[in-house]
């Protein structure tokens, strides 16, 4: 009886106390960085003017600002994985601890069985003691031929208070272990409450939280699209710098060659009117001296 109570002890110990089990909230994330305001032209205050400029923008100005929103893309895709490892840590303490409310269900109602069992046991063997006394003061009844009655009733008497004292002290003991196979049974009742209603809470954050989980992963998967489409995007817009600062400075080549073609074609044109000039005036001088 002395190791049945300390098993049963053990395993009331090793149960999960219903008041420990702490509620782990839902981390709710919100997007770190608002989206982009549309951007403005500045107008100044004297002149009521804008100023346009016609060189677009180069690729270095473009590549600056495409490494600063790929820090932001980096930091914001890290946020989202921490976020994403919290829920499936709480996903995962959460089913450990559904995991341990089953268990100690499982525990007791294994207990119930093992007290159910040695109840049956100690109530059978109750009733061979009885049977046993029965039979021992049956046989010493018919058996004690050539004694006196006086010793005949007092072996009957010594005979039936060994076996009375065997039986009182079993019907002691299946008091006690009934005793507190109800006090287990009323513990277990208000338990099985609370445990139901915790279950029921824990299956539902669980559920909560793996819908979280998906939408934040088809959020990373969206986000990841977007990215590299941007990226592509801008690629695109880097390439096409190129080309046109290429094309520029082709024609900016060729426009320096034009100019400095036309600088030797007037220098020649001066020279030739300077030399026709000084013939006019050859010319002139001597019809002058002629006339």
């Amino acid at each position: 009886m002395a190791n049945h109570a300390n098993n049963k002890e053990k395993r009331r110990s090793s149960s999960v106390s219903f008041s420990d089990i702490q509620t782990l909230e839902v981390p709710q994330w919100q997007e770190s960085n608002p989206p982009p305001q549309p951007s403005t032209r500045r107008t100044s205050n004297s002149s009521r003017s804008v100023s346009f400029s016609d060189q677009p923008p180069s690729p270095g100005s473009t590549k600056s600002s495409q490494n600063s929103y790929g820090l932001n893309t980096q930091q914001n895709a890290l946020t989202l994985t921490r976020m994403l490892h919290q829920i499936q840590a709480d996903i995962a303490v959460k089913e450990q601890l559904v995991t341990q409310l089953e268990r100690a269900e499982q525990e007791f109602t294994y207990m119930r069985a093992e007290y159910e069992q040695r109840l049956a046991h100690m109530q059978e063997t109750l009733i061979t003691l009885q049977r046993e006394r029965d039979a021992a003061l049956k046989r010493a009844a018919n058996s004690s031929t050539g004694v006196s009655t006086r010793d005949k009733n007092s072996i009957l008497a010594e005979l039936k208070a060994r076996y009375e004292h065997k039986m009182k002290r079993l019907i002691q003991e299946i008091g006690e272990l009934r005793r507190k196979y109800n006090e287990a049974t009323q513990l277990n009742t208000t338990a099985k409450s609370q445990n139901e209603v915790t279950l029921k809470s824990m299956r539902a954050q669980i559920e909560q939280l793996k819908a979280e989980k998906m939408r934040m992963i088809k959020h990373m998967k969206e986000r990841d699209y977007r990215i590299r489409e941007m990226t592509e995007r801008n690629q695109r817009e880097i390439q096409n710098l190129r080309r046109k600062e290429k094309s520029a400075q082709e024609q900016k080549k060729r426009l320096e060659r034009q100019s400095e073609m036309q600088k030797l074609m007037l220098d020649k044109r001066q020279k030739e009117v300077l030399q026709t000039t000084g013939k006019l005036k050859s010319v002139m001088t001597l019809l002058k001296r002629t006339s």
